[in-house]
């Protein structure tokens, strides 16, 4: 049975990577953190924070968090629009040893369609000595263009991804790490 706080759609939003033209700024997100928890115990205390429905606030915080990283370089009312995002916590997929928990969120992008911002996997793998590997492995897209090219506008979808990833993760490692 599937928590309600999880979204399960199989009509998933498209997954739109132009914006009138111009590529989405996209950053990849790489995060590994070893826990000194035992994989069982990471494991349940996932499905925990997924029945909770504390993931689904995190996340939208966690977005919330990135968002000072892109003012003044968007479109105008761009983060306005992009505030609000929607998060899709598919169930997990379970193997000896390795949970994997898709993350999707959209926003809003230029035009009112549906951008994925966010398409990771979260994924617990059992290690040694009752320890569990978290990983964070995916990208992170900025929901509109950046309106002036160069060097800081390269570097703001990375900038705004760790902020998020950052806030996220230790929302996470804080709910696994502790009963």
């Amino acid at each position: 049975m599937m928590s309600s706080s999880c979204q399960h759609d199989p009509l998933v939003a498209a997954d739109l990577s132009q914006s009138e033209g111009e590529a989405l700024p996209t950053a990849l997100v790489i995060r590994e953190y070893m826990l000194n928890v035992s994989f069982i115990a990471a494991r349940v205390r996932l499905v925990n924070l997924i029945g909770g429905g504390s993931l689904v606030p995190a996340s939208i915080d966690a977005y919330a968090c990135g968002l000072p990283k892109l003012s003044r370089r968007g479109p105008d009312g761009a983060l306005s629009a992009a505030a609000p995002i929607t998060v899709r916590i598919p169930e997990p997929a379970h193997t000896a040893g390795v949970i994997i928990l898709p993350l999707r969120w959209h926003a809003i992008g230029p035009g009112g369609q549906q951008v994925r911002v966010l398409n990771a996997d979260l994924t617990l793998i059992g290690a040694r000595a009752g320890r569990t590997l978290l990983r964070l492995q995916g990208e992170f897209r900025l929901p509109f263009a950046i309106s002036s090219p160069g060097l800081d506008g390269d570097e703001l979808p990375q900038r705004a991804a760790t902020a998020s990833m950052n806030f996220l993760l230790a929302h996470i490692r804080k709910s696994l790490a502790s009963p």
